[in-house]
């Protein structure tokens, strides 16, 4: 199975891929990692295997997004963003993995004004938007922010940058790392995201 979007796309080395075995192409920016997970078991015979490994998040899910829902109560928004060039950030929406994982969380994507949102390199993803870097200000309006790619020493950098002085979730010191297994989840990192989402919320 080869990715037909972003860096890791092999789609130009897909015809020498099926000579070698059956290989099936996919858009992974917008679909959830259950359907990224489903897919590939689907097509080994293991559905049965994918179908507990889900069961046991939905679980784990449901646990999570109680513990959470007081903190979030009042302001359910957020912002999910790479926070790790001076150029720009790439900010993650509800069609990302992350962002259907914040959904079942009980977020709401914070949304993100057209003008500030950047055609460039995000052009034609469903997923992700580019924000230069003198746009974050408008751009990260939700009342709680989540770092992907991202530990601690981030999380302070973003809170300490002037530029992002009036930023909601600055102002109330709610930015999160979530770790570096965070850009591109599966079942094993997924369920360390929703760990540290209760660790920091919970």
């Amino acid at each position: 199975m080869v990715s037909t979007s972003g860096a890791d796309s092999a789609l130009d080395n897909l015809d020498t891929l099926s000579q070698i075995a059956p290989t099936p192409a996919i858009d992974y920016s917008d679909k959830s990692w259950e359907e990224l997970t489903t897919l590939p078991a689907t097509a080994v015979g293991k559905e049965d295997r994918a179908e507990e490994q889900l069961g046991e998040f939905d679980a784990r899910i449901e646990e999570a997004a109680a513990a959470i829902a007081p903190a979030i109560a009042a302001d359910p928004t957020v912002n999910i963003l790479t926070y790790n060039t001076p150029q720009e950030s790439k900010i993650f929406t509800a069609e990302s993995a992350q962002g259907h994982l914040a959904t079942r969380l009980g977020f709401t994507l914070a949304t993100v004004p057209a003008e500030v949102a950047d055609p460039g390199s995000a052009s034609g993803r469903s997923d992700i938007i580019s924000a230069a870097v003198e746009n974050l200000p408008l751009a990260l309006t939700g009342g709680t922010t989540f770092i992907i790619n991202a530990q601690q020493d981030d999380a302070d950098r973003l809170l300490a940058d002037p530029t992002l002085a009036t930023v909601p979730s600055v102002q109330a010191d709610a930015v999160y790392p979530l770790g570096h297994d965070s850009f591109r989840l599966d079942y094993f990192s997924a369920n360390n995201v929703v760990d540290r989402i209760v660790a920091a919320l919970g």
